[in-house]
């Protein structure tokens, strides 16, 4: 009894079930390629901030703040300074979020960021030091070979 029932489920399964997929029109077919679902996702973009709008938003930056921000010697910043920014600016708190990231990760600032180096507020003064834990931890390949 129980081979008939396989047998019946089995048939049941090859003609009816894997024939409504031969009979279906090609844009309803499961697409067996997955790699038309990993090209059809979202994207992250590599950085929110364009560099078109960076660039701006650091002239912004220095025409309000000529002590702190600087294109060619940018100065280590206090901690927390984008709350600073925020009060004395009328930049959006994701502007200002995008800029510092790209910002403090340039090959400049990153060159700065020595121990016992001085942070600096937005009036250009002195607020704490940079210590061994926020120094970057591997130095970065091009300034060694730059330095050699």
């Amino acid at each position: 009894m129980f081979c008939l029932y396989f047998c019946i489920l089995i048939y049941y399964i090859i003609f009816y079930k894997l024939s409504y997929f031969y009979y279906m029109d090609e844009t309803n077919k499961l697409n067996s390629n997955t790699s038309n679902l990993i090209d059809n996702k979202a994207k992250k973009p590599k950085s929110s901030m364009s560099k078109e709008a960076y660039i701006q938003t650091l002239q912004f930056l220095i025409t309000q703040f000529p002590n702190v921000f600087s294109d060619k010697n940018p100065k280590i910043l206090k901690i927390k300074i984008h709350k600073d920014l925020k009060e004395k600016t009328n930049l959006s708190n994701n502007t200002i979020k995008h800029f510092l990231g790209k910002y403090c990760r340039t090959k400049k600032y990153k060159a700065a960021l020595v121990e016992t180096a001085p942070r600096y507020d937005l009036e250009g003064n002195i607020a704490g030091h940079v210590t061994i834990e926020e120094t970057p931890k591997t130095p970065d390949k091009k300034l060694v070979i730059q330095k050699q």
